[in-house]
């Protein structure tokens, strides 16, 4: 019963060291299980390289989950805590109501309340409380804190206020989804849910503090837990000092924070294992090794060599930009005979550059993929169908059939 670290550098093998661990002690005793818990977004990936590296292709006493799904097993075990999940139309809608519901009685934000930005500024910081497990009550005493400006400690009392109400709207049947892992830090004591079972985390820089009150719960209750995080071994020796602005800040944080987790539940903390001493990485360039160990560091070394892998191109707009882009992406693919999937633009400002840029690409025939949200209302379908109900409910006036031919 014991916390183990894997730390690494980018591209270092932990997650490659993690799985063989995995695969390996899992056919050494068939009848042990072995929980990996990652992000919501990776838990599909995970499970095709656990499955694609074993050595039966299959998962037989492995699971690969995030926090999310591990709440619904747990939710599914107390059926009678089962509830129902609130969606961001819903959540909008009860917002508007619970700020109409107090209204007269806000100080600061009477006036913004109805204003559809101020509600959706409104559902970001609810749904950063809800993960968090803040309280209206929390707020109210938080408020009343002498440190505070007066200002300050009103605005809070209003928002403690909408808070509330907008909770008292919710009603118990119904939680949204931030709600989710407060719940199932209340019910997970009484879960049988990993107990007995190899943990491990990977695929996180840090966590909120209701998972680390999960994280301690599931320690306590495990036979062995292995936490993987992004550090090199020099800034790892510094963890216990290294700030939360510093590089890796979030990294040495969330090792500190789990060793305190690990103390809570009565586990210690044995070793710390470093990849990329045992063959698994990946081969680097030079040049791009050099300047992944000195970005962001107060170093004066220089690269001895003309660099082979890194270029810096000055152009005068951004159409330009995207036009000496598209250049290079056809250059790998005719030259080096990459494919268009292994090819990948990585853009700062979305509004400014991916309109000139999906516009070079669609010239050019070359297939792309942009990996953002558009707000529904763009879909052409949907235009239409608000054309043709604008058009049959303002007596077919001529600029809604014009834009509905269109």
């Amino acid at each position: 019963m014991a916390v183990y670290f894997l730390l690494g550098e980018s591209g270092s093998g932990k997650s490659t060291a993690l799985r063989a661990q995995v695969i390996r002690k899992s056919l050494e005793d068939p009848s042990s299980r072995h929980i990996v818990i990652v992000p919501e977004q990776s838990t599909f990936q995970a499970q095709q390289a656990f499955v694609r590296e074993h050595p039966r292709n299959a998962m037989l006493n492995i699971e690969v989950i995030s926090f999310g799904h591990l709440a619904e097993r747990v939710f599914r075990e107390f059926s009678a805590e089962k509830a129902q999940i609130l969606g961001e139309n819903g959540k909008g809608l009860l917002l508007a109501l619970a700020a109409a519901d107090v209204k007269r009685d806000l100080t600061v934000y009477a006036g913004q309340a109805a204003k559809p930005g101020f509600l959706a500024k409104l559902g970001s910081l609810f749904a950063e409380w809800d993960m968090n497990d803040i309280s209206p009550d929390r707020l109210v005493e938080i408020a009343g804190s002498e440190e505070l400006t007066p200002l300050l400690s009103a605005k809070l009392k209003d928002l403690s206020l909408i808070y509330r109400a907008f909770r008292t709207r919710l009603g118990s049947g119904t939680m949204t989804a931030e709600e989710t892992l407060p719940r199932l830090s209340r019910l997970l004591p009484r879960s049988d849910i990993a107990r007995g079972a190899y943990l491990y985390f990977d695929g996180f820089t840090g966590f909120t503090s209701v998972q680390y009150r999960l994280i301690t719960e599931l320690v306590r209750r495990s036979r062995e837990s292995l936490f993987v995080f992004t550090i090199p071994e020099k800034e790892a020796a510094l963890a216990e000092t290294i700030g939360r602005e510093q590089l890796f800040g979030m990294s040495a944080a969330a090792i500190r924070n789990v060793g305190r987790c690990a103390k809570e539940a009565g586990q210690s903390v044995k070793h710390r294992f470093f990849a990329g001493k045992t063959g698994a990485a990946r081969t680097k360039k030079e040049d791009l090794d050099f300047l992944e160990k000195h970005l962001m560091r107060f170093s004066r070394e220089t690269y001895p060599d003309a660099p082979a892998h890194i270029a810096a191109v000055g152009c005068r707009n951004v159409r330009a930009e995207c036009r000496a882009a598209l250049l290079e992406i056809e250059r790998l693919a005719r030259e080096e005979g990459l494919s268009w999937r292994d090819m990948a633009v990585v853009i700062g400002d979305q509004d400014r550059y991916i309109p000139p840029l999906e516009e070079v690409l669609k010239e050019a025939k070359v297939p792309y993929f942009t990996d953002r949200r558009a707000p529904l209302g763009r879909h052409p379908l949907i235009r239409m169908l608000e054309a043709a109900l604008d058009a049959v409910s303002g007596g077919f006036d001529r600029d809604s059939v014009l834009r509905y031919l269109k």
